[in-house]
């Protein structure tokens, strides 16, 4: 059994000295552009699917109130402050535009998010439970040593719902802005038109941290003004609309680009869009500096018509060069009835610059990695599992194979599989080749190794445990289930403590009754994986520490 634990990257932390974290100083500004476009590929579209199933009893309405009330965020009182004086502000669905901003007297959501916001830099706004409905666009500015933060009060269910309005639900402009816990969806059962993108980021320096984004057009649209922004802890699912035959499905997990500064896209899950998981793409603006890390991503395309469409978990290319991509410790799957392309590097350009895979578990699909025309690329320590070809490879005219580093990467395939599944296009011929000719003609993975079962799979566990660097107690996990066992052996010693009260969430089903709850004695724990679609060989959940101990 593989089991790992660990916490992803803050930006303080990650490599190459990335900008600090959360109310501290670091984060530089810039200006970038974006457009809008047409057709089949665009520079900002959404794409939505079927709505997601809402609760009809008073026993789901229980729980649901337990997962919200689950987090380890004390609740603010009447009088609290922000850490720099400021007081707290309180917004309802109910609130007022006169409020005052207090637990008795809220202000609206509108209000508090227009240009002549009450908030100043470093304040919290809380939002009450409850649905805000209509589309918002926020114009909140802190600044890099105290950012404004828009979060969910604890124990509730802040859902602003974008359903029979034109706009997004939630448009961000601004800067220096954190928005955090609470959901945006659009619950309206039309899934043949298409829908607005769920959270529209235009603001600089801007942080999406364990939002739920579900039933939109675009999950997110990560546009390029939203220079040195983060997309963290989040659950996407389910975005995106059907097009009629024969047309395809639409609507991505996350939809970005990027001109200046470094984009994140860290420790999410996302999953079930209509169309892709991440599609980083443009066709006339830019794609320079995304980090990709710890996210679970799959199933993207399957609730689309055909389900086997190719849409990948992960893309990054348009029409214009990409640079300064880095997509490091993910964890993808696709069942094998799926015939899809799980990472996609590249869609047309030519000369993209650089692209670093290290330390990826992609799983699934007819072929786990295709990439063309990189100048430089890495691809080191990764896991990867195909029915047909393992990796394609366009080479650029004039670019010779030295300049790619590639090894200690691990390929399973089946018995049954072509004898060569490697492609190379080198100097516009294709050529096909078994794994010791691939390392012999390429000089790539002298160390790595092929290994062939009768499934095509791994045998045993492949277990992560996600830490979340913004809440204590709270990570994602995905466990890679080959044996189909029904119960799996989880340590969660690097996450919770002697005595933690916690829930363990499908997020197949994260409103419903937990996949296992209790009090955590130190011991691993056994987590049945019966309720994990479309397979029981695959599983993504959330581990959330409850406010309360038990000691």
């Amino acid at each position: 059994m593989s089991v790992r634990i660990f916490k992803v990257r803050s930006q303080s932390e990650s490599r190459g000295g990335r900008k600090k974290g959360v109310g501290s100083g670091g984060w530089g500004v810039g200006s970038g552009e974006w457009g809008i476009g047409k057709g089949k590929k665009k520079l900002l579209r959404p794409t939505p699917h079927s709505p997601f199933p809402t609760p009809h009893s008073l026993f789901a309405f229980f729980a649901l109130f337990a997962f919200f009330a689950s987090s380890s965020h004390s609740a603010p009182t009447a009088n609290s402050t922000t850490p720099g004086g400021l007081p707290d502000i309180y917004v309802a669905p109910k609130g007022s535009p006169n409020g005052k901003g207090t637990l008795e007297h809220p202000l609206d959501l509108a209000t508090v998010l227009a240009p002549r916001s009450p908030a100043r830099p470093g304040a919290t706004i809380w939002l009450r439970g409850g649905v805000y409905r209509g589309a918002f666009t926020s114009y909140l500015s802190g600044s890099a040593q105290s950012p404004i933060t828009l979060r969910q009060y604890p124990g509730e269910r802040a859902t602003i719902d974008g359903a029979g309005t034109p706009g997004p639900p939630l448009t961000i402009n601004g800067g220096y802005a954190i928005y955090h816990g609470f959901e945006v969806v659009n619950s309206s059962p039309d899934r043949v038109h298409e829908r607005p993108t769920g959270v529209n980021v235009l603001g600089h320096h801007v942080k999406l941290i364990n939002l739920v984004v579900r039933d939109n057009g675009i999950g997110i649209g990560f546009w390029a003004p939203a220079i040195d922004s983060e997309i963290y802890g989040c659950v996407i699912h389910r975005n995106g609309w059907q097009g009629p035959a024969p047309d395809r499905g639409h609507g991505h997990g996350v939809y970005g680009q990027n001109a200046e500064g470094m984009k994140r896209i860290v420790n999410n899950i996302i999953f079930d869009q209509y169309g892709y998981g991440i599609h980083n793409y443009t066709q006339a603006g830019e794609l320079k500096g995304f980090h990709i890390e710890g996210n679970i991503i799959f199933d993207n395309g399957s609730t689309s018509t055909p389900n086997d469409a190719g849409f990948p978990n992960i893309l990054v290319g348009g029409f214009s060069p990409a640079e300064r991509i880095t997509i490091t410790n993910n964890y993808t799957y696709y069942p094998d009835s799926i015939y899809a392309t799980n990472v996609w590097l590249n869609y047309s350009a030519k000369n993209n610059q650089d692209v670093t895979l290290d330390g990826n578990y992609i799983a699934g699909g007819n072929s786990p990695l295709m990439m063309s025309e990189w100048l430089r690329a890495k691809c080191v320590n990764n896991t990867l599992t195909g029915f047909e070809r393992l990796v394609g490879i366009i080479m650029p005219s004039g670019v010779s194979n030295s300049a790619y580093v590639w090894d200690n990467n691990t390929y399973y395939t089946n018995t049954s599989t072509s004898a060569s599944p490697f492609a190379l296009t080198s100097q516009g011929k294709l050529a096909t080749y078994t794994f010791t000719d691939w390392s012999r003609h390429t000089g790539h993975d002298r160390n790595s190794r092929l290994i062939r079962t009768a499934t095509g799979r791994p045998t045993g566990l492949k277990i992560a445990v996600l830490l979340n660097q913004y809440e204590a107690g709270r990570a994602n996990i995905v466990v890679y289930n080959w044996d189909l066992k029904d119960r799996v052996e989880v340590d969660l010693s690097g996450a919770l403590r002697n005595g933690d009260r916690f829930e363990i969430r499908n997020v197949r089903d994260l409103y419903g009754q937990p996949a296992l709850s209790g009090v955590y004695s130190g011991a691993p724990l056994l987590l049945p994986m019966s309720g994990s679609q479309p397979a029981q060989e695959f599983g993504a959940f959330v581990l959330i520490k409850r406010g309360d101990r038990d000691n």
